[in-house]
């Protein structure tokens, strides 16, 4: 099992979210 992948798509999710809302406001 590759941890890496699992903790690249969480800091991806992070990025998606802040850039999201950031976006937003």
């Amino acid at each position: 099992m590759e941890r890496r992948h699992m903790l690249a798509w969480l800091l991806i999710m992070m990025l998606w979210i802040l850039s999201t809302k950031l976006g937003s406001s």
